[in-house]
């Protein structure tokens, strides 16, 4: 895997967004984020890979910001790669990125994680999962999760997947299709165990 390229930002090649405020950027694809701070985007990405992760975050206190570019992946629907993953993670967020072609587009899991925030993204032909995440204080919203599933490795598809309180707000979630041979469910927002969470003014 590569990791995080990180760039001397006194004189950054371009004053666009949110730059002056980043650690670094993120400039291949699969990657690992493992130092807090902001890591961008300032290109678009892609993989090949099949199976991993395209973006791994074994940091706390991460902020992605995409800055409005894309990460792609080009496997195809028997492709099991999670866009962006952390495990048992605190405080990560990802926001103004676009996510394609992958099995899940963001996971967020772990019972001792939380206090995530997922927010201003576009989520698009995701092939099981457009969003998952879990833990407590979390946040999805005014994202677009759009064309999920199709995948050939499981029948069911989900736009977006919460576990524990977890707030999910304004959010687009449209196109949401299982796998055709197989029976499955179609399922726009799921919550589980999800005590404290609210669930309002989503577009479903």
């Amino acid at each position: 895997l590569g990791s995080v390229a990180l760039l001397a930002l006194a004189n950054p090649a371009h004053a666009a967004q949110s730059y002056e405020n980043c650690t670094g950027f993120i400039t291949t694809l699969p990657t690992v984020i493992s130092t807090p701070g902001t890591w961008c985007f300032n290109q678009n990405l892609t993989t090949a890979i099949a199976t991993g992760n395209g973006i791994t975050v074994s940091a706390n206190n991460v902020t992605i910001d995409g800055n409005d570019f894309a990460m792609s992946g080009t496997a195809g629907l028997s492709n099991r790669v999670f866009g962006i993953l952390a495990t048992d993670r605190l405080n990560v967020t990802v926001r103004n990125l676009n996510v394609s072609g992958f099995y899940y587009g963001l996971e967020f899991i772990g019972a001792s994680g939380g206090g995530h925030i997922v927010e201003h993204n576009r989520f698009v032909g995701n092939t099981y999962i457009g969003v998952r995440v879990e833990g407590d204080g979390s946040v999805v919203r005014h994202n677009q999760v759009l064309d999920s599933g199709g995948t050939t490795r499981v029948k069911d598809a989900y736009g977006i997947y919460t576990t524990y309180s977890v707030d999910s707000l304004d959010n687009t979630v449209s196109g949401v299709m299982a796998n055709p041979g197989f029976n499955g469910n179609a399922v726009g927002i799921e919550s589980v165990s999800n005590p404290h969470g609210s669930i309002g003014t989503n577009r479903v």
